[in-house]
């Protein structure tokens, strides 16, 4: 069978040159496309990272912020703490007055002190000692305010008699001024214009 084509061939030529164009726009189209799409996403994740780094600076900012806060504060409770601790070593100090008026009633008659010492003699006004953890270890963060302060008294003096110095160690029990009252030496000895018993005692609280 013999097949005749009447179409001219210029048409064809330009059909052919068209379906050729077609397929180059289609390969040119998919391959720009190929391309596009790398550098969207890649635009894409610039901006979010941008994005993100704008978030990140702020909040930066803001846990400086939060952190200069904490310190303010932080510094500001440690010294109320200090000033609370120092008022409460202030009140565990003892209340002289009414100490000495408990131990001048617990005298005997014909019975007086020649001496009353604190111990420590001389305790230094106030001292700040590092808190110790559990194992010995220091806490060098803060030290703790501790006043110190005489636990002990010593006293010294005559009595007309042996039985006088039990009695004033029997009356100074009775005050509770103190936790523990020992008589630590009581003999018999000239004073003044005959022999008394000089006493001496200790009183702990």
């Amino acid at each position: 069978m013999i097949r005749v084509n009447l179409i001219p061939e210029g048409v064809r030529l330009a059909k052919t040159r068209r379906r050729r164009v077609r397929r180059w726009s289609l390969a040119a189209a998919a391959a720009i496309i190929a391309v596009l799409l790398p550098l969207a996403a890649e635009a894409l994740q610039y901006n979010k990272i941008r994005t993100l780094r704008g978030h990140n600076g702020r909040l930066r900012a803001e846990l400086q912020r939060v952190r200069d806060e904490l310190a303010s504060v932080t510094s500001e409770a440690d010294r109320t703490l200090v000033h609370v601790e120092h008022s409460e070593a202030l009140r565990s100090k003892r209340a002289w007055s009414g100490l000495l008026a408990g131990i001048g009633s617990s005298m005997p008659p014909r019975c007086w002190l020649t001496s009353l010492s604190t111990e420590p003699p001389v305790p230094p006004a106030g001292t700040a000692k590092p808190v110790v953890a559990a194992g010995g270890q220091e806490n060098t963060k803060r030290a703790a305010m501790h006043m110190e302060a005489p636990r002990k008294l010593r006293l010294s003096g005559y009595a007309l008699d042996a039985a006088m110095p039990h009695s004033i160690v029997k009356n100074l029990k009775e005050t509770n001024l103190f936790t523990h009252v020992s008589l630590s030496r009581a003999s018999r000895e000239p004073a003044l214009d005959g022999m008394y018993f000089k006493f001496e005692m200790e009183c702990e609280w």
